[in-house]
């Protein structure tokens, strides 16, 4: 396998022409705070990164094609050079969390991204201040997200950016670090070279858990179990006063630095009067997120012109969801302790990323931090908590969101696999309340599909079959004089 292109340029021409200043840095979009931490500790998060943490990378060729054919984006070579413009003024800017001097290198590499943003990797080689010392040129490695396409809302990108700030300053979980970022960088009235939206963040050290996975011995893979059951310990703690999702909290003076919580998105309303209706909610208990999404889903089919019986089929399955809900709340024991969490909706080992400790082949491996941040949401304690199965089911790559969560608490027929599954439920009995009684009983895995519905809505004809299967179950759980409570195969049960 070929390594990805890259570009290795020269310090600047000093007549180059300088630019405005990017149009929104932290300080524009959440007043007086800093822009990020300072270079001396950014750079001691990063002092064991290396070429692994873009191990991924795909053929050359295939990325080519993917950028240039798939995304209808120019071709790299003229791509590195807009970026190389931008980080020369960046350079300029004398931010703390970035050093570009006129003798820094900077190495320009593709890297494989999503369907929702380009990745760019940026190594920065700036040499030491003289050749009598042993030490070795400093390399600072820095990644460069763009959204792929014109219609990405901006907002996600502000979202991503106040979301990764709240959770470096307020919590323990690492991520990466923003240096600056544009929002308004594909608007004409703009002066950013690259024509687009963009956020210059610090690279992670290591490799996602996903190509890690393969290489752990068993005692890593049990030691690994603390790891990360800290990390949902830490989302579990993350806690807000209602669900929603998470947006700058720019114009709160008593919360700068922080996110707030909005109510979720809802698709192709463009009334004004519904959309405040929808958007007035205020704290909430699990019933009334159900029960005010539910109904919010009933508003948009009600607005939306549609022939067919769609809209009249979609409000009837939407109505039974509503009485479902109600069903729930009279049974007194379905709909959990209405704590909503922090929950990140792509949790998969692609986005945890991991490094091990020390030179041999048996440390430790430990999370360095978590990718993936724009579409983070508050949402009830009960919908947050699943096993991650893949951490003992074979096909590690999958990510908990991918597969049928039915089969999370079921014994692995390997006995490396059961103890490793074991000694996670022991970890996450002790430090997260409630976990695996939310994962595995089947009537709170019944309340988190219902959740699932209630957040993202019945628009489409898989929803609708996703609906009527859900009822089916309910129906028939309703005959169990236990309503669902017992789990074989798990804490010494059945």
């Amino acid at each position: 396998m070929q390594k990805p292109s890259s570009t290795t340029h020269k310090p600047p021409d000093p007549t180059q022409k300088s630019l405005k200043p990017p149009s929104s840095t932290w300080k524009d979009v959440i007043p007086s705070i800093r822009l990020s931490k300072p270079v001396q500790s950014i750079t001691s998060r990063l002092s064991t990164a290396s070429s692994s943490s873009s191990s991924s990378s795909s053929d050359s060729s295939i990325m080519s094609r993917t950028s240039t054919i798939d995304y209808g984006h120019e071709t790299f070579p003229t791509f590195s050079k807009k970026i190389l413009e931008l980080l020369h003024h960046i350079g300029t800017l004398n931010l703390p969390s970035i050093r570009i001097t006129p003798k820094t290198a900077i190495d320009i590499t593709r890297m494989p991204g999503g369907n929702s943003y380009r990745i760019i990797g940026i190594t920065l080689t700036t040499p030491t201040p003289t050749k009598k010392t042993a030490k070795e040129d400093q390399k600072d490695h820095y990644i460069l997200r763009l959204p792929r396409h014109e219609t990405t809302p901006t907002t996600n990108l502000l979202r991503a950016v106040s979301t990764m700030y709240h959770l470096e300053k307020h919590t323990p979980i690492r991520t990466p670090i923003t240096v600056v970022y544009d929002p308004d960088g594909g608007k004409d009235t703009s002066d950013c070279p690259l024509s687009l939206p963009y956020i210059l963040q610090t690279r992670l050290p290591g490799k996602p858990l996903a190509e890690a996975l393969p290489e752990m011995s068993f005692p890593q893979r049990c030691a690994f179990v603390r790891q990360l059951v800290n990390l949902l310990t830490d989302m579990d703690k993350t806690q807000f006063p209602r669900a929603g999702v998470l947006v700058p909290a720019a114009v709160a003076a008593e919360r700068k630095g922080m996110v707030v919580v909005d109510s979720f998105d809802i698709p192709g309303v463009a009334d004004e009067a519904l959309r405040s209706r929808i958007q007035a909610y205020p704290e909430q208990t699990t019933r009334d997120m159900l029960l005010t999404q539910l109904e919010t889903w009933r508003l948009f089919w009600q607005h939306r012109e549609t022939s067919g019986g769609e809209a009249e089929l979609a409000m009837g399955y939407i109505d039974r969801l509503i009485e479902t809900t109600r069903e729930m709340e009279r049974y007194g024991c379905c709909l959990g302790d209405n704590v909503n969490v922090l929950y990140h909706p792509a949790l998969t080992p692609q986005k945890i990323f991991v490094q091990r400790r020390g030179s041999s082949s048996s440390g430790e491996w430990v999370v360095s931090g978590v990718l993936g941040w724009d579409e983070t949401v508050s949402v009830p304690r009960i919908m947050a908590h699943r096993a991650p199965s893949w951490l003992w089911r074979s096909g590690a790559e999958e990510g908990w969101q991918m597969a049928d969560e039915r089969h999370d608490c079921a014994i692995p027929a390997s006995a490396e696999s059961a103890e490793v599954k074991k000694l996670f439920e022991i970890e996450a009995e002790s430090a997260i309340p409630r976990f695996l009684e939310y994962a595995y009983r089947p009537r709170y895995r019944m309340v988190r599909r219902l959740c699932w519905f209630a957040v993202w809505g019945v628009r489409f004809e898989e929803d609708v079959l996703g609906v009527a299967a859900f009822l089916r179950e309910w129906d028939e759980m309703k005959k169990d004089p236990n309503l669902g409570w017992a789990v074989k195969g798990v804490w010494g049960e059945g």
